[in-house]
């Protein structure tokens, strides 16, 4: 099977097309790796890899971005090979510094592109602090699945509110959605999950 990998922030999902941005005016690039941006095909195994990798930098920007600023739940990561590129917005340009700082510091991230939008007039999130709760936990539920099942777990979707997590999305059989709950349900600050994943035909 061949794909392209794309992970927005809160729910990474697969076998979206990562535009490419090589040689892009807007796009700064830490090194220099524009040529590395080309559109790439790339197989089921990679795509796994990419996948773990753009939710491991997302959760980090959740993690690591200003308390008091809801820009790292403005930044969406994709990644190709070891090179991630940032896009989405911030309010300034010290938080996009920031960003591909944070991005670097992860393992396994060799080159950053930065696609953000610098825009000062963003309207200010009113419930910051839980919605950067919710980010957390469904990104680090996210990645525990994909860890742990791999390819099987490249088309599940996962949304957070206040301790409950919904899956949805699709899965190989009744086994594998079985499993995909169960392990949820242990993660830590997982209080309840609504199941509402489909088994292929």
């Amino acid at each position: 099977m061949r794909c392209l990998v794309f992970v927005p922030l809160v729910f990474p999902a697969a076998f979206l097309l990562l535009p490419a941005v090589a040689g892009a005016d807007d796009a700064r690039v830490v090194p220099a790796a524009r040529s590395l941006l080309a559109w790439q095909v790339l197989t089921a195994g990679d795509s796994v890899k990419e996948a773990i990798l753009a939710t491991s930098v997302t959760l980090e920007l959740l993690r690591q971005m200003p308390g008091d600023d809801d820009d790292g739940l403005r930044i969406m990561v994709s990644c190709v090979g070891t090179t991630a590129q940032l896009t989405g917005a911030v309010r300034d340009r010290a938080a996009e510094e920031q960003a591909m700082a944070v991005t670097l510091g992860v393992p396994g991230v060799r080159n950053v592109v930065s696609t953000l939008v610098v825009n000062p007039g963003l309207p200010v999130d009113q419930n910051l602090e839980a919605h950067r709760k919710d980010a957390v936990v469904a990104t680090d539920v996210k990645l525990h699945v994909l860890q742990a099942l791999g390819s099987s777990a490249l088309d599940i979707r996962v949304q957070a509110e206040d301790g409950v997590i919904t899956l949805s999305g699709q899965v190989e059989d009744t086994l594998t959605r079985d499993l995909v709950v169960y392990m949820v349900r242990a993660r830590p600050a997982v209080q309840r999950v609504i199941d509402l994943l489909d088994t292929q035909p």
